[in-house]
């Protein structure tokens, strides 16, 4: 009597045990996929309709008590530059869809912006003793802003 065994590479996966490639598909494919999606950013923020590293429009939060007017510049299919208007009311969130967003700042108001990747940055525009308004420019990362009749709204 002759035992059989079988050719070596006919063996049979042992129970319990994964497969070596599966923990490299673990890492390796959510790995590739996070590059993929920011060289995708990358590529596309400058084909877009707006600003930024990440494609879509940045957000503007009015965290302010009266509403703010928001001015979108966007460039038709030909090529056109078109200007909307719309408003924020207070302590709501408005995306800013132009290529170019800005806010009004009338004479006699004061504008508080935080903005900027991770709203790292700060400025004020001051046009209480001023005799005109101005449009302040918001970048397509978005910003948190505060306009006031008056006097220029503090720190938070």
């Amino acid at each position: 009597m002759s035992a059989t065994t079988s050719p070596p590479s006919a063996r049979q996966p042992q129970s319990g045990k994964r497969p070596r490639y599966t923990g490299i598909a673990v890492t390796v494919l959510p790995l590739l996929a996070v590059v993929g999606a920011l060289a995708i950013a990358f590529f596309a923020s400058g084909s877009g309709t707006c600003d930024g590293a990440v494609p879509g429009c940045g957000v503007l939060n009015n965290t302010g008590e009266i509403p703010v007017t928001i001015e979108a510049l966007t460039v038709d299919a030909d090529g056109e530059q078109v200007r909307s208007e719309y408003v924020a009311a207070a302590g709501a969130r408005a995306l800013l869809f132009g290529e170019t967003s800005a806010v009004r700042v009338d004479a006699g108001q004061c504008l508080r912006v935080d903005g900027g990747p991770l709203w790292s940055t700060s400025s004020v525009t001051d046009r209480v003793d001023q005799d005109a308004g101005l449009w302040y420019e918001i970048d397509g990362w978005g910003a948190r802003v505060q306009l006031a009749n008056g006097s220029c709204p503090s720190e938070d």
